[in-house]
């Protein structure tokens, strides 16, 4: 029977994908290799027949509902690579729609990409509804009045169905979700990271004190190894080191899998945080380099620091914010010298300083809040101020003029 018959019987089915179904911000799909390699389409098509199918599965991918065409001949023709040339697509429609299937809806499923869709929008929605929660939660925990507490399992009836999944343009996170991240994380030099030194970032948050194994003794979140932190740590480390425009609109559909069994593992949101600060840093320097979408990428080198702060075990440290030196002492505080000034590189040229900051969010913090102080401790009538991740750190210049 040809696909134009079997299209063409009078039982149809219900549609394979919920009707809200949209993927079109996932831009992977899941191929299974095996179930292609073995299918019949591999077999029995031909180049042209396989070449249009996979063109239409993709094409399916990113449809409302996810998995679905429309049963349109001229539509199908554009999608399959024959753009206004039906009578080339009927050559091949048969093989091409092989597998499909015509709904009730009107439109052709194919039952593989179809439970891929599913799946993947069972994803999203339950990403969706979790981050809901935690709105709630927050929400609830700031209006609380003393003596009650907040509800915090609330989930609202209807959830917000803003894009999520792989985005194809990064967007904007969460700005608390972000500075809270690095409140806590900024300034964890590489080479330390495993072992828990670092200090916090903020106006007036005293720096947090971190203990083996990445955890930080004065943060819940940090020590805990809820899957949904994991993913959390990751994109923001992934903001911190690369800038707003990497930004992920949701997880990658695999994130959650991988959080899980590091989460079960023992991994806690600060270790992950600290071992992606680390590696992404060390992607980012090299050349032509592209920010990750997946938290696989980091998952071996995770695994790896988890074993070794479990073989060796250290008891809590306690760090405290070094005085700010000269010339800054009595200008710039202690604190702010510590996180801003102390990890750049400082060169005065004539009336002019030259500040090599590590990350653009360090160098948007020392224009906006520092420079007109730095100008002081300085004695320079301006401040040039550059990114370099590589920077070496050498807050003290050569020479400093003596002030009037």
């Amino acid at each position: 029977m040809s696909i134009m018959e079997t299209l063409a019987t009078p039982a149809l089915s219900d549609p394979l994908v919920p009707p809200e179904a949209d993927l079109r911000d996932f831009p992977f799909m899941p191929l299974d290799v095996a179930t292609l390699c073995d299918s019949g389409i591999a077999v029995e098509a031909t180049g042209d027949e396989f070449r249009a199918a996979v063109l239409l599965w993709c094409k399916a991918w990113h449809q409302v509902p996810a998995g679905s065409l429309p049963n349109n001949n001229a539509l199908l023709a554009q999608y399959a690579g024959y753009g206004r040339v039906v009578g080339e697509w009927l050559k091949v429609r048969d093989g091409a729609l092989r597998g499909f299937v015509l709904c009730t809806d009107g439109r052709l499923y194919h039952p593989t990409v179809a439970a891929k869709a599913c799946e993947a929008w069972e994803k999203k929605q339950a990403y969706e509804r979790s981050k809901a929660a935690e709105r709630e939660r927050k929400k609830g925990k700031k209006g609380a009045s003393p003596g009650i507490p907040p509800e915090t399992d609330a989930v609202p009836p209807e959830v917000p169905q803003p894009s999520a999944g792989i985005p194809p343009e990064p967007p904007q996170p969460s700005a608390g979700k972000t500075a809270e991240f690095r409140q806590r994380h900024h300034g964890i030099p590489a080479e330390n990271a495993l072992k828990g030194e670092g200090q916090g970032e903020g106006d007036s948050t005293p720096p947090l004190h971190f203990v083996s194994g990445g955890g930080s003794a004065t943060d819940p979140v940090a020590t805990t190894t809820d899957p949904e932190n994991l993913v959390e740590a990751f994109d923001a480390a992934l903001v911190e080191v690369w800038g707003e425009k990497a930004a992920r609109r949701a997880p990658h559909s695999t994130d959650f899998d991988v959080a899980q069994d590091l989460a079960e593992a023992g991994v806690t949101a600060d270790l992950m945080a600290a071992v992606c600060l680390r590696q992404l840093g060390q992607m980012r320097s090299r050349p032509k380099a592209k920010p990750p979408w997946s938290l696989s990428v980091v998952a071996a080198d995770v695994r790896a620091a988890l074993a070794a702060a479990q073989a060796a075990p250290q008891p809590p440290v306690q760090f405290s914010t070094p005085k700010a030196p000269a010339p800054y002492r009595g200008i710039l505080t202690d604190d702010d010298f510590s996180r801003w000034i102390a990890p750049c590189d400082v060169a005065i040229a004539g009336n002019e300083a030259v500040i090599t900051a590590p990350s653009p969010v360090a160098a948007k913090w020392i224009r906006e809040r520092l420079e007109v102080g730095l100008m002081r401790a300085l004695v320079v009538q301006s401040i040039r101020i550059k990114v370099d991740p590589a920077v070496v750190a050498n807050p003290i210049p050569h020479h400093v003029p003596e002030r009037a």
